[in-house]
């Protein structure tokens, strides 16, 4: 290796020096432009207000905050999201039985058209060769008389079950329509749902973005709690046994399992394990559930989250539940107080 001459050795470690100042101001620009792209981002989908926390680039305090918030919003449109699809299924359901009811109501009226078909044929039959061959056929004036009596009658009963038949076939359509109008509505919904999900999916990229910024390119690591909850026998012992055993599942929106979940989706099926149905909604599940105070807490029950109850987690004692939490996170055990509390409630 040739030996450097004593008299260059300044220059060359200043040259150096410039070197690593150099390549550590690239590497700065380019952690400053990615902070300005995530935040772009987010501000594009609303996520973001404008003021200090949106400049070019964020501490990582405001980061945080603006992730919490992120985490917030789409929790809320996720629920929405499974709140407007239950009652869609409820709706279709409806409208479906609706369809069912009509086809024998038509099939019916049919039959009893076909009778008075019968009944007026007899009818004519009896008096088509005139009033002396009808007579002579009968045998008797009077046997004529009944005869042609009981075949109005008949025909007469006919008609009036086909009138009532009618009648509930029009109040079975008018239902129906009622149904599909709000068919439409929904629809409609789900067609908003859609776009929100677009504009989601672009949050989430920026989330990512953000906390790649915000952890230097590795995930954020979560200690796990090593809490395990005491049996608990009965209905409420299977829900808390079968969320125990998603701790670490990933979330993942409209998820109800096996393999992700989303908060609501794991509390119905941790209860739907133990035999007892619950709607895919937070909201829907506190408008199903019976109320109870913080004081007669069990194991089991639920804790609902949020003025807009958007999140909702399964009780396990002391003080903790399971739940899945947002986007990015995975089925955790938490404390019973890790968000506003907007009640509690037993399946």
């Amino acid at each position: 290796m040739p030996v450097v001459p004593a008299s260059l050795c300044p220059r060359l470690a200043l040259r150096a020096a410039r070197a690593a100042a150099a390549a550590a101001r690239t590497a700065a620009a380019v952690a400053r432009t990615a902070a300005a792209a995530a935040v772009a981002v987010l501000a594009a989908g609303g996520l973001c207000a404008p003021g200090p926390a949106a400049h070019a680039n964020p501490t990582p305090a405001e980061l945080s905050q603006q992730l919490s918030a992120a985490s917030q919003q789409l929790e809320t449109v996720i629920e929405q999201y499974n709140a407007t699809q239950v009652r869609l299924t409820a709706t279709q359901a409806r409208r479906d039985a609706m369809t069912a009811q009509l086809a024998p109501l038509g099939q019916a009226i049919g039959a009893l058209q076909d009778q008075i078909g019968q009944y007026s044929a007899g009818l004519y039959e009896r008096i088509g060769g005139g009033p002396v061959a009808a007579l002579v056929a009968a045998g008797s004036p009077g046997n004529l008389v009944d005869e042609l009596t009981m075949l109005d009658h008949l025909s007469l009963v006919s008609r009036r079950q086909v009138a009532q038949l009618h009648a509930e076939q029009q109040r079975y359509a008018q239902e129906q329509s009622a149904l599909d109008v709000v068919l439409g509505q929904q629809a409609a919904q789900q067609a908003d749902l859609a776009a929100k999900r677009t504009k989601i999916e672009t949050q989430i990229a920026g989330l990512r973005q953000l906390r790649f910024t915000l952890y230097g390119g590795r995930n954020p690591v979560t200690p796990h709690d090593r809490y395990v909850p005491a049996y608990q026998p009965g209905p409420a012992g299977v829900a808390i046994r079968y969320a125990y055993a998603q701790l670490g599942k990933p979330y993942a929106w409209g998820a109800a399992g096996p393999d992700a979940f989303d908060c609501s989706g794991l509390t119905m099926a941790s209860w739907g394990a133990a035999g007892v149905s619950l709607p895919h909604s937070s909201t829907l599940q506190w408008a199903q559930v019976a109320h109870v105070s913080r004081g007669q807490l069990q194991p089991g029950d639920l804790v609902f989250y949020y003025g807009n109850i958007h999140h909702v987690a399964i009780y396990i004692g002391d003080d903790k539940v399971i739940h899945a939490p947002t986007y990015g996170q995975d089925v955790e055990i938490a404390p019973v107080d890790t968000a506003p509390i907007h009640g509690y409630g037993r399946p």
